[in-house]
């Protein structure tokens, strides 16, 4: 029996094959999965977490043409947004329609992920891709230590921007630029996004997407040489 670098000891490793193996269960991977299921394709489709979206790491909106793309249930829609302002210091500030939606972005992906499965892909939580033995094998690992040895005849990495299988691929990982975000209380109802854009947020802005009585806040930039 292997044992990975912590030590811990690993289950034997099992064999699987498919015709599509998606990594990575978010809005592109499960739209993937599931056009591939619905052609008649052998789909498996693996995510690192436990539940899929979770935790949320977008501002949560959507333009009003995605829900044409598919039957959005009710639930996930927090409110509609008319237009996108845009702020900038010193001049006034810039507004453009943008009609679109709020949404809860951690039930928006598990309905696709769901729509996928209903469509015949196999979903794998708590997996990941860890191993490229070959283009056409590729090892993956559940957090209990089990591991499985898919044969697939195409892989899709839509595991995000620190991609796994992109660095397979030799494609490098993309620069960077770190952001935060929270929940604050809105002082008064708004049916616009928010974009500010400053001289101190360097390659970056800053954002404010209304939710309701809430709103979802951050700032992302690349910070100054030297400062971390």
């Amino acid at each position: 029996m292997a044992r990975n670098p912590s030590g811990d000891a690993e289950r034997e490793t099992e064999d699987s094959a498919c015709d599509v193996l998606v990594v990575g269960a978010g809005p592109a991977g499960s739209s993937a999965a599931r056009a591939a299921a619905r052609e008649g394709a052998i789909v498996v489709m693996v995510d690192r977490r436990r539940v899929v979206g979770v935790p949320v790491q977008c501002a949560g909106y959507i333009p009003a043409l995605l829900l044409n793309e598919g039957r959005v249930d009710p639930d996930v829609l927090v409110q509609p947004i008319r237009a996108m302002k845009t702020l900038l210091s010193g001049s006034r500030p810039e507004e453009m329609a943008a009609p679109g939606y709020i949404i809860r972005r951690d039930r928006f992906d598990q309905g696709l992920a769901a729509s996928a499965e209903q469509a015949g892909a196999r979903l794998l939580l708590s997996t990941a891709a860890v191993e490229r033995r070959d283009a056409h094998t590729i090892i993956l690992k559940h957090r209990t230590g089990r591991r499985l040895r898919v044969k697939a005849a195409v892989v899709i990495g839509a595991d995000g921007p620190r991609s796994t299988v992109a660095g397979w691929t030799g494609a490098g990982r993309p620069s960077l630029i770190p952001a935060v975000q929270a929940r604050v209380a809105l002082a008064q109802p708004m049916d616009a996004t928010e974009v500010f854009l400053e001289p101190g947020f360097r390659a970056g802005y800053g954002w404010l997407f209304p939710r309701g009585g809430e709103a979802n806040a951050g700032v992302g930039f690349r910070p100054l040489p030297g400062v971390t």
